[in-house]
């Protein structure tokens, strides 16, 4: 069980059938592989966009949103990616991705997980001695926790 929501977020990526093997980073990806390797697409970034507690309750629950951003070298990659990060590979009513999913973390129950958002931009990658594009998605969730009473 993860020690928080990033953690187990980033453990839920790792563990859906993406094509390709594309490597996951919590809030950059880093310029280079430890071996010297430009980071070159796919890969995902997960970034928190803030987290606020609610009160109103008998126990506290915290509303976080974040955003998983994609990196796919073409279109028809990238929109795989985003089919596999919110269906996990599955039927909808499987949920086993990101959208309506579950996620394992320590002293937490979730009780919502929703995404908010969905866009896609193409860029050039400033990475390649070619100046290709790169397609890149960003989905946004809100997760909506309670802390599991002592």
């Amino acid at each position: 069980m993860a020690s928080s929501l990033f953690a187990a977020s980033l453990a839920k990526l790792d563990s859906l059938p993406f094509e390709g093997s594309p490597t996951h980073h919590f809030d950059e990806a880093p310029l280079r592989t430890a071996s010297g390797a430009a980071i070159v697409p796919p890969y995902t970034v997960l970034k928190d966009d803030g987290t606020v507690p609610d009160y109103t309750f008998e126990l506290p629950i915290e509303r976080t949103t974040f955003r998983l951003e994609l990196y796919a070298r073409t279109l028809a990659a990238l929109d795989a990616m985003i089919e596999v990060v919110k269906y996990g590979g599955a039927p909808v009513s499987a949920r086993a991705g990101f959208d309506h999913g579950t996620l394992a973390i320590a002293n937490f129950r979730l009780m919502e997980l929703v995404r908010v958002g969905e866009q896609r931009f193409r860029e050039a990658d400033r990475w390649s001695s070619d100046a290709g594009l790169v397609y890149r998605a960003r989905i946004s969730y809100r997760a909506q926790l309670s802390r599991e009473a002592d």
